[in-house]
């Protein structure tokens, strides 16, 4: 994505809209993301076949 003369990506593009995103959500205690990063912290322990070449394909 082209922001004026600079290339942003996507991660550095998000930050632009917090001050929008304070204006309609008000403070950030309301909004927390540690739900959603326990979750992915859970789901990262759990065990996984970590050799894709084993998966069986089904169609």
């Amino acid at each position: 994505m082209e922001f004026g003369m600079e290339l942003i990506l996507p991660n550095h593009h998000y930050p632009l809209h917090i001050p929008k995103q304070l204006e309609w959500w008000g403070p950030l205690m309301i909004v927390l993301e540690f739900p959603s990063e326990r979750l992915i912290g859970l789901l990262q322990k759990c065990k996984t076949n970590a050799n894709p070449s084993e998966h069986s394909i089904i169609y």
